[in-house]
């Protein structure tokens, strides 16, 4: 893309003494990943119905405007070159959960790409966060409905979504806004499909699983980890990290040998 922005991507040589490629991109851009073949993965938010979706992957509504404007997720694969798109997708929802008075009923609904991951198969993972609670889950998924933190696989040809689910159903409806209990942050996934995911929460739904290091909520919002299996059918195991005050969590890795590595705020 020639024309500006409002989004860019710039591949530098290994010293950075040269630039391979460096194209606009028609939204903001808020996350990065790559695969083994150097292909690109972004993702981040838009309203613009021009925005690319390629077949088999959900073409969310999007609406600008002073009464429910409407953004979606979105993500995107590019060549390795940067010189075409693989695939593309716009995730959005329209209903939500509001409190008394008319105000929420006619105010945004936001769906935002915040983290993108990718596997050794080629599958991208998105984690995201919205005030709707109508995303288009899949059959199966962990929790078809709720509102907040939500996690999207794509398969690796780039066909149809493997699974998309929310994370936790709470929320606080105050007009005019619906307040999610969880937000996402952060994203990883191990060489199975499994995905790692990491954020906020005051959620007190958020489905923590025994055995787990802290299983009940101290206070606050609390930084919480959950790993998701192959299919976002089920919670492997998920966490609490907090303690009476304020905490979350930023970003999450693995290392060679699974343990998984939180960061944050407190």
């Amino acid at each position: 893309q020639s024309t500006p922005g409002p989004g860019f991507v710039v591949k530098f040589n290994p010293d950075a003494t040269q630039i391979l490629f460096s194209t606009y991109f028609p939204a903001p851009i808020q996350a990065l990943a790559l695969d083994a073949a150097g292909n690109l993965y972004v993702t981040g938010t838009t309203f613009s119905d021009s925005f690319p979706v390629t077949p088999g992957l959900p073409a969310g509504t999007v609406r600008l405007g002073s009464i429910n404007a409407t953004s979606a997720a979105f993500v995107t694969k590019i060549s390795a070159a940067g010189d075409h798109i693989l695939y593309s997708t716009r995730i959005s929802g329209h209903q939500k959960n509001c409190g008394a008075g008319s105000s929420c009923y006619l105010s945004s609904r936001s769906t935002v790409g915040s983290a993108i991951a990718v596997d050794a198969a080629g599958n991208a993972y998105l984690a995201g966060n919205t005030d709707t609670y109508d995303l288009p889950t899949t059959t199966g998924a962990l929790l078809g409905q709720g509102t907040g933190a939500f996690v999207a696989k794509v398969n690796a040809a780039g066909t149809g979504l493997v699974y998309l689910t929310y994370l936790g159903p709470g929320y606080s409806p105050l007009s005019p806004y619906t307040n999610p209990a969880n937000t996402v942050t952060g994203i990883a996934a191990d060489a199975a499909g499994n995905a790692y995911v990491t954020g906020s929460t005051f959620d007190d739904a958020f489905p923590a699983t025994a055995g787990a290091y802290q299983t009940a909520r101290a206070g606050g919002t609390d930084a919480f980890a959950a790993e998701l299996n192959p299919l976002g059918s089920a919670v492997v195991w998920a966490t609490y990290l907090g303690g009476k005050g304020t905490d979350a969590a930023h970003a999450i890795a693995l290392d060679s040998a699974g343990n998984v590595w939180l960061s944050g705020t407190t």
